[in-house]
């Protein structure tokens, strides 16, 4: 679906980062004990912890000692953008329900899509998980969605909640970048955006609509998305009206 979403933002310092199995680039704090890899594949190790892989690691330990090391940056633009499974890692459990709740209640196949794909997930069947009060299989959906091997279904649940439900969220957007859209989908994105322009773009998101929704558009676009603008992955990583807390 082109146009409606461009390449991505991590959060920022304090927040938790949902393990990644990463692997080319390390990165190594002096005088820690601290050792992360990025961006594509591997492993987090901490002061003797287990990493949290299922709910997320603290990517505190590594932000927030950076500076106090020799005087070394942070270490945020090192960081990949974050993928639809890291999303749902991110948000908070009142927002993934949110989603969950009106795909179960506006658009049906994709909700038995979404279901199935967890289902087999968890190599259970589908009527295991139709059987749990709904409250209980929500939470259990969003927790599965935030797995790296449901990058897939959890793009496509966040893709239908967005142009769907969220389509005054993106119309607002696209229409304060003056770019011509239908229904917040445009056929192709410029190369790029003047900063005065996003700059305001996203302060009017943040005037009209809930901070979490504008957060988690954002970073979709920008890794949804071909075309990639380098003002928007700054602001998602250093913006702190644009960070997801969980």
């Amino acid at each position: 679906m082109a146009g409606v979403f461009g390449t991505g933002g991590p959060v920022q310092r304090g927040t938790r980062l949902p393990f990644r199995n990463i692997g080319s680039q390390l990165l190594k704090l002096e005088e820690t004990a601290v050792l992360a890899w990025f961006p594509d594949g591997g492993e987090f190790s901490g002061t003797g912890e287990n990493p949290e892989m299922d709910a997320g690691v603290s990517r505190s330990r590594v932000l927030n000692n950076a500076p106090l090391l020799s005087g070394k940056p942070d270490f945020a633009p090192f960081l990949p953008m974050m993928t639809a499974h890291e999303l749902f890692g991110f948000m908070s459990p009142k927002l993934a329900n949110e989603i969950l709740e009106w795909t179960f209640k506006e658009d049906k196949q994709t909700y038995k899509v979404a279901l199935h794909s967890v289902a087999a997930a968890r190599k259970v069947r589908p009527v295991y998980l139709e059987r749990q009060q709904r409250t209980q299989r929500h939470a259990g959906m969003a927790a599965a969605f935030a797995r790296p091997m449901l990058e897939q279904a959890a793009a496509n649940l966040l893709r239908t909640w967005l142009t769907k439900a969220q389509t005054g969220l993106l119309t607002d957007f696209l229409d304060a970048l003056e770019l011509k859209h239908e229904k917040g989908v445009v056929e192709e994105l410029p190369g790029s955006v003047e900063d005065a322009k996003l700059n305001g773009a996203v302060n009017t998101l943040l005037e009209k609509h809930p901070q979490e929704n504008v957060a988690v558009y954002l970073n979709a676009f920008n890794s949804m998305n071909e075309t990639s603008w380098a003002n928007l992955d700054a602001l998602l990583k250093n913006d702190d009206r644009l960070q997801l807390h969980g």
